[in-house]
């Protein structure tokens, strides 16, 4: 509903909107001493030409990595394309802090509060989908009434959550997860039936409570979900899926990118000028990040982008003499990719990637593993750069291939920096736990080798900086930058704003 109001809003402006026109690779100059952005090379959706814009300005709103990852909550449609300034050579800032939970994958949505709350009953099948069918978590409980009472408290505490994940409610995302990538089989939310021996009064006075309070402590989970959150059940309906005829497919999906391009105040690139990465693509969300801060970071992001362009860079200055150089070179460079001709199936390529950023730079971290998994994200890299697009590609094939180029650069940084992360001793912090042999393990059990690290809390006063550059990606450090105070007096400060800005 917030794309559609965004535009509705759009469609009362003269900004032209280009459908079916995919961005391939960015375009920069040399401005006194430093890059800066001139514009974009694209490519057409329909008919596979290339198109090439000069900007004044780029406003790179792209959004999350959502297609590097194999279970994710991102739609379908939006993969993402940090990697186009990535390659660029624009500075990242915290690419390995992302948000993981639970979510449905067929429809593509978190199956947090009341979804958890009625008491779904947790099951896994063999690869089929619906042989070997268990109940696979009652195993992990003491009892029935602990098991449901963690269930229910995924509910409030969604997100996956290293402070929870020793026992609390996050050691469900470490079973489901465990059951998906480990054991190779499917997980689903059973809603038609109660889970094995549920009794209501064995449940935590939290859960008990709630539910008594909502009138719920009746029925099939089904029936609950109805009578508390009808909405919930047609949400589903909506996109060909029955909660009455069907259990729910699950995972433990890629939510959200808390990291991303490095931004001064004004959400401009700091190393790149005329660039702004609005939005999630805009590294500034946090660890931890709270609920919806998301949705308040492109809100003030962009704002904040439009005043100082209209402020600042509102009158033209990009040379088109460097311009043309610069374009010219960078769509030799995709014409050179699309002519190669040695290129495979891009769905398996994609495939290979988003798999291994699944099973190695989710929410669970091992260096050891990292390590190779970096390595085979370095070659498929550089076997796509070197192969391009298949020979005689149709124009889904040659889309899809520059696509899926710019994701595979990104697998490679992420990964770099994830590496780097654990190697400096930041320890389990936010939605990612790091494996150590000195660590708590996690449950008696799971694998003995998933025992978590405890954080280094002195990294809360640092910032990891990513930049990739003549083949490597160089991380390194900072000092936090401090929080301002300051004695501005409201009167005078906004006084300035308004006459600086009174021409918006």
């Amino acid at each position: 509903e917030m794309c559609r109001a965004m535009i509705r809003e759009l469609a009362k402006t003269s900004v032209k909107v280009l459908e079916k026109t995919e961005a391939v690779k960015l375009i920069t100059v040399d401005e006194n001493g430093q890059k800066r952005a001139a514009g974009a090379v694209a490519i057409n959706a329909e008919n596979g030409e290339l198109q090439i814009f000069r900007a004044e300005n780029v406003i790179f709103a792209v959004g999350g990595p959502g297609g590097i990852y194999s279970t994710s909550v991102y739609p379908n449609v939006h993969t993402g394309a940090i990697g186009l300034a990535l390659e660029a050579g624009a500075k990242a800032r915290n690419l390995p802090e992302s948000q993981f939970g639970l979510a449905s994958i067929k429809f593509r949505w978190n199956v947090s509060g009341t979804y958890m709350q009625v008491l779904p009953r947790f099951i896994s099948t063999a690869a089929d989908g619906k042989s070997d069918e268990q109940e696979f978590l009652i195993p992990y409980f003491p009892d029935s009434g602990t098991l449901n009472s963690m269930v229910f408290l995924k509910g409030y505490q969604w997100p996956f959550d290293v402070r929870k994940a020793v026992e609390g409610s996050s050691i469900i995302d470490l079973l489901v997860y465990y059951e998906c990538v480990v054991r190779k089989r499917r997980v689903f939310l059973d809603f038609r039936t109660n889970p094995a021996g549920l009794d209501f009064k064995t449940l935590s006075k939290e859960a008990y409570d709630y539910l008594d309070k909502s009138g719920a402590l009746f029925g099939t989970p089904l029936t609950r979900l109805d009578h508390m959150n009808p909405g919930a059940i047609k949400l589903y309906e909506e996109h060909g899926i029955s909660l009455f005829a069907e259990p729910l497919e699950v995972a433990v999906c890629s939510q959200h990118n808390n990291g991303g391009l490095a931004g001064d105040v004004n959400y401009e690139s700091e190393n790149i000028s005329h660039l702004f990465p609005i939005g999630e693509v805009n590294g500034s969300h946090g660890v931890t990040r709270p609920g919806g801060s998301a949705l308040n970071a492109g809100q003030v992001g962009a704002f904040r982008a439009a005043s100082h362009i209209s402020s600042t860079y509102s009158v033209p200055t990009l040379d088109p003499a460097a311009f043309e150089v610069a374009a010219a070179e960078a769509a030799g460079e995709v014409e050179h990719f699309i002519d190669l001709g040695k290129g495979g199936d891009w769905r398996k390529e994609r495939q290979e990637f988003q798999l291994r950023m699944t099973e190695y730079g989710s929410h669970l971290r091992d260096r050891d593993q990292l390590k190779k998994a970096l390595e085979a994200a370095k070659a498929q890299y550089h076997r796509l750069l070197e192969d391009g697009c298949p020979a005689n590609a149709t124009t889904e094939e040659k889309v899809e291939s520059l696509r899926n180029l710019h994701l595979a650069l990104s697998c490679v940084v992420y990964l770099d920096a994830i590496l780097y992360q654990v190697e400096s001793g930041t320890g389990s912090r936010g939605s990612a736990m790091t494996l150590s042999p000195d660590g708590k393990r996690v449950h008696p059990s799971l694998p003995e080798e998933w025992k978590l690290q405890a954080e280094n809390t002195e990294f809360r006063s640092k910032v990891l900086e990513s930049t990739y550059q003549n083949g490597k990606v160089l991380n390194a450090w900072m000092p936090c930058r401090p929080i301002p105070h300051t004695d501005a007096w409201f009167e005078t400060v906004w006084a300035e704003y308004r006459r600086k800005y009174e021409k918006l």
